[in-house]
């Protein structure tokens, strides 16, 4: 649908075909405004055209002055070459169809949401501080008490709303912005909730989700230095949680920077442990704190007996390697009598709460 031509660097000719003009508009990624023009006049969609109209026997040009489209977009029209069917009509009908044709393009692009590329977007929202985190506890296995929490990203849209994270991550994670984002996240925890550090409970631990991305960028050992140093009045530990969805290759810049982290008290652990191709790669050339079973197989104990046998063989692996475990996605009572009998040591999930905005979180605290 996007004709490309000799027009200079910065222009695309879009050959306008009613709806089709959407496919166009899909293609755009560049910064410029958009506008609406037709012959001598200019023109804005949406509104009823003036009487004075351009005269058939010449090309037409329509553009849109006021969008907050990234791009330019100028359609020139020639009537005896494209409209040879449209004679029958009056020269008003031949502008209406061809108003109408951009406003219907404009609305269905900005009805899918993607005015802008997917990383600019997250651009945008960076710069905006529309990630937020939002917080769920961390229960100890023996008691029930809590004991931490992990941070979860939100990304708080001016218009649709709280968008989870499986919509942007991945294209976080890819671009690299993953790293700028979690050390917002990081910034919002450290702000909300330092006025009340001596109300966390001894021990407590936050967990942060990090990428293949983050552990090649030595930035984050400064990261994670600065949110430890906020809570000096009442140490807590900081929990970095190495997600599989990009694959991190152990080499010494990888090495190393574990081994800083390690130097400052942080621990690391293997998030969705069971799920993924590279959980027993990591645990093999990673020095690895913290091992956490996925969600799908603490659902179905009590139902499955093959699921209850793999979570048996990865409680007894993190024991013969003497690590900790957080079994995730516990709902029912039946699962955490189950994990606790076995002592695994925390417990996450809807049973003990749901993820809840950091205001939320807070105001349960013991005072």
């Amino acid at each position: 649908v996007v004709y490309r031509e000799v027009v200079g660097n910065d222009s695309i000719t879009v050959r306008l075909y009613g709806y089709l003009l959407f496919s166009g508009l899909d293609k755009m990624s560049t910064n410029a405004p958009l506008s609406l023009v037709v012959g001598p006049q200019r023109w804005t969609a949406g509104e009823p055209p003036t009487d004075q109209l351009f005269p058939l026997e010449s090309p037409g040009y329509l553009e849109q002055p006021s969008s907050r489209y990234p791009f330019r977009i100028i359609t020139r029209i020639y009537p005896a070459d494209y409209f040879d069917n449209i004679w029958r009509f009056s020269r008003f009908s031949l502008i209406a169809w061809t108003l109408l044709s951009l406003v219907a393009g404009v609305w269905v692009f900005r009805k899918s949401g993607r005015m802008h590329s997917p990383e600019q977007e997250l651009r945008r929202a960076l710069e905006h501080r529309e990630f937020i985190p939002y917080i769920q506890s961390v229960v100890s296995g023996e008691d029930k008490r809590m004991t931490g929490c992990e941070v979860l990203m939100r990304w708080q849209h001016p218009r649709q709303g709280i968008i989870s994270p499986d919509r942007f991550i991945p294209t976080a994670e890819h671009s690299s912005l993953i790293i700028p984002m979690t050390r917002v996240l990081m910034e919002q925890v450290r702000e909300q909730f330092s006025p009340l550090v001596h109300q966390l409970p001894e021990g407590f631990h936050f967990g942060f989700n990090i990428s293949a991305a983050h552990c090649k960028d030595f930035s984050l050992v400064e990261d994670c230095r600065v949110f430890i140093d906020t809570f000096r009045d009442n140490p807590i530990t900081l929990v970095l949680e190495l997600t599989e969805r990009e694959l991190l290759v152990a080499d010494d810049k990888t090495d190393q920077l574990i081994a800083e982290l390690h130097a400052l008290g942080v621990l690391i652990a293997i998030d969705d442990f069971g799920t993924g191709n590279s959980s027993l790669r990591y645990l093999q050339n990673f020095s690895i704190d913290i091992l956490k079973i996925d969600k799908s197989f603490v659902s179905m104990i009590g139902t499955d007996a093959l699921s209850a046998h793999i979570v048996d063989n990865i409680i007894d692996l993190a024991n013969r390697l003497d690590l900790k475990l957080v079994a995730e996605g516990v709902e029912t009572e039946v699962q955490s009598t189950y994990l606790r009998t076995r002592n695994v040591t925390f417990l996450q999930g809807y049973l003990y709460g749901k993820p809840m905005p950091v205001s939320e979180f807070l105001s349960q605290l013991p005072a």
